[in-house]
Formats: structure tokens, C-alpha cells, sequence
């Protein structure tokens, strides 16, 4: 999920360009098409090679373009919980894309085709819809649909998270611009 987060922030980064848009639709598709195999049997060598192969290439992308708001905002949760940096940003990557898909249907549109999903004859919010769905039904498909209040957030840490994450240097490429209260928001929909 770190990885997929990696390539879905790259490529909606304010600091894309066409070198990651390559590395981060190709970490999308990749992961798209082998993370459930790789969950659901450790041994299976060519998910495990392709996860891999997501892995380094997301990892260029966003070494590049920088991230966004989901890592900014996890980075805090890192620091707080002790849970997996993964499913941190399962749980908040869906809140965060429905809140930067007004600044970036287009793109929100090409993920959608990324992770398999037929965008034909839809519009760039529609498209961008399917990418939120598709994200959310790999989420749960690998047992990682649970809120940050299930890993042991609680409300009152949310105002302090929430000014922090205004202070990650991953906040500066975010495509839409987040005051404390927008990351607030994204914080509850998530717990």
C-alpha cells in the first residue's frame, strides 16, 4: 500500500513530469495487477517479482515528484501509533483522493485506467470516481479496511496531527491546497 500511495502522490504531485508520470502509472498498473496474488500467497515469486518491480518504480517516481498529503498526514500517524506505515496510508489514501480529486479529475481519471478499470466514454470526474472505488475495493480485498481508530487514533490527537502534517515538506506538492481544518476532516473520515 506504501507503494501504491508512492505512485498515485507522484502522479498528482504538483512537481510531476512526464519522466514519473512513466514510473508511477507503471508502479500503479503493477501493483494493480499483483497485490492481491502477493497477499494471498507469500511464495508466488512472479507477484512477488512484479511487487518489487512496483516498488522500485514508484520509489523513483516519487524521488522525483514528491508526494502529498496522504504521506504528509501518515508521517504524524507513524509517529504516534504503532502500526504498519502501509496501513496508515490505506486508511487515509481513499479521504485524501476524494479531497484533491477537484484539482486533478484528469489524472484521478488515468489512475482509474491504471488500476484496470474501463474510464471509456466517462468524464474526468467519473473517471476519477472509479479510481477512488478501485482503490477502496483493492483495500479491502487485501484485509486493510480499517480506520485509523481501529489502529488506536484518537480524537483528541487529531488537532495536534493535524497542524503537524501542515508542517511535512510532502504537503508542498499536495495538487490542492489543505488548510489545519481540511486535514482535520480527512483525519475523522478516516478514523
Amino acid at each position: 500500500m506504501d507503494a501504491l500511495t508512492h505512485g498515485i502522490e507522484s502522479y498528482v504531485s504538483l512537481a510531476a513530469t512526464p519522466l514519473t508520470d512513466i514510473h508511477a502509472c507503471k508502479a500503479i498498473q503493477l501493483i494493480a495487477a499483483n497485490l492481491r496474488r502477493a497477499v494471498a500467497d507469500r511464495r508466488d515469486a512472479e507477484a512477488n517479482t512484479n511487487m518489487a518491480m512496483a516498488s522500485l518504480t514508484a520509489g523513483i517516481a516519487f524521488s522525483n515528484a514528491i508526494l502529498g498529503a496522504t504521506h504528509a498526514m501518515t508521517h504524524q500517524v507513524d509517529g504516534l501509533l504503532d502500526q504498519h506505515h502501509g496501513e496508515a496510508n490505506a486508511s487515509i489514501l481513499p479521504h485524501v483522493m476524494e479531497f484533491n480529486l477537484p484539482a486533478s479529475p484528469e489524472r484521478f481519471k488515468h489512475i482509474a485506467w491504471s488500476l484496470g478499470k474501463d474510464v471509456r466514454n466517462t468524464s474526468a470526474e467519473e473517471g476519477a470516481w472509479l479510481a477512488i472505488e478501485g482503490i477502496r475495493e483493492l483495500i479491502a480485498d487485501i484485509g486493510l479496511a480499517k480506520g485509523l481508530g481501529a489502529m488506536g487514533l484518537r480524537e483528541e490527537f487529531i488537532p495536534l496531527l493535524s497542524r503537524n502534517a501542515l508542517n511535512d515538506a510532502c504537503l508542498v506538492t499536495n495538487p490542492r491546497n489543505a488548510t489545519v481544518e481540511d486535514i482535520e476532516a480527512i483525519f475523522r473520515k478516516a478514523m
